[in-house]
């Protein structure tokens, strides 16, 4: 079930749809609010009923906007943490699985006579061959670790945030989560305004056109692997590098290609976890609850379940009819066991 704030999406990505461009669609938002309520109307007396006092219109608006930058922000910084954790497994994979060589010592022996010049500076030359035959070997094998890693070239695609969990190909990338799939369709560097592009998406197809006063030059033009939810489409375009087209998928599932007949990944090397946003919030508020429980099992601190039965406790310790009437309370006084773990009989 969508939450509050997104119920009015399908509404708002039309008229932003018709405007194309951010600030244009804030000048409908705020002509809507200068034409049809009291948002801009000032209060001057106590007389006045409709309005707000001065500045306190500009409060509301700056606070809305600070809100979702701090959790714009927040996200950022947890996408970037989560680039960095996996280009560092991605690392980590790719030395297990190609040691270094051990480089072998030989014992060169020496005869009783003492050798001739000419056989000294041969022996510097080897000696110094051999010092620097591991540098080069080491430098080979740097080179094989992507190519050999486990990830394979899936695991570059990884560490690229416009290809994450998908593909980097000849005229778009894309990547994708278990609910979205994201776009980008490389454009020439004089594509400049949103009018140049033509972007058609339906159930099962989508087709990217450039526009030249010459000809229209087809981007991409196939078939999903999967449906997709064509009202949901939303594109942008970023001035001479690419469109981003980010949709919404049919059904819940790992893609193994953006559209059919493309090269396909492996999706058992991509990151399947979940975000836990998107999960249900009582399914949430169950793995809050026992983060919760583990930190204060950590810290010696009574856990959830705990607490519960000490305001219990707390509650009946002075009842009438109660042993410990009259005195501090003291929950060690009393066993609360953990209703999970099993009681001796």
């Amino acid at each position: 079930m969508a939450s509050s704030s997104e119920k009015y999406d399908s509404v708002l990505l039309g008229i932003l749809q018709s405007e194309g461009k951010i600030h244009h669609f804030l000048e409908a938002i705020f002509g809507f609010l200068y034409r049809k309520t009291d948002f801009y109307r000032l209060l001057r007396d106590g007389s006045d009923k409709l309005g707000f006092p001065p500045g306190v219109a500009e409060k509301i608006a700056y606070g809305s906007f600070k809100r979702f930058k701090d959790m714009a922000d927040k996200d950022e910084v947890e996408r970037d943490k989560l680039l960095q954790l996996k280009a560092k497994e991605i690392q980590e994979k790719a030395l297990n699985s190609n040691p270094p060589p051990v480089v072998q010592e030989e014992e060169v022996s020496t005869s009783a006579s003492q050798p001739s010049e000419k056989k000294s500076n041969d022996s510097e030359v080897k000696d110094q061959s051999t010092e620097q035959k591991p540098s080069i070997d080491k430098k080979n094998t740097e080179t094989k670790k992507i190519e050999d890693s486990p990830e394979g070239e899936q695991g570059v695609y990884q560490a690229k945030a416009d290809c994450y969990n998908g593909a980097e190909l000849e005229n778009y990338a894309w990547s994708q989560t278990i609910t979205d799939l994201d776009l980008r369709v490389y454009v020439s560097k004089t594509t400049k305004k949103g009018k140049e592009i033509s972007v058609s998406v339906n159930r099962k197809s989508i087709k990217v056109v450039q526009k030249t006063q010459n000809e229209d030059r087809i981007l991409i033009d196939g078939k999903f692997a999967w449906d997709v939810r064509a009202d949901e489409c939303v594109w942008s375009l970023v001035p001479g590098e690419y469109v981003h087209i980010n949709l919404e998928k049919i059904e819940e599932r790992w893609w193994e290609s953006a559209l059919k007949g493309e090269p396909t990944i492996n999706v058992r090397k991509i990151d399947a976890s979940r975000p836990i946003t998107d999960l249900d919030d009582e399914a949430q508020a169950k793995i809050e609850e026992m983060m919760y429980n583990e930190q204060m099992k950590r810290l010696g601190k009574p856990q959830s379940h705990e607490k519960k039965v000490h305001e219990m406790l707390k509650q009946a310790w002075d009842a009438e009819g109660s042993p410990f009437k009259g005195q501090p309370f003291d929950p060690s006084l009393v066993n609360v066991a953990n209703p999970n773990s099993q009681q001796p009989f």
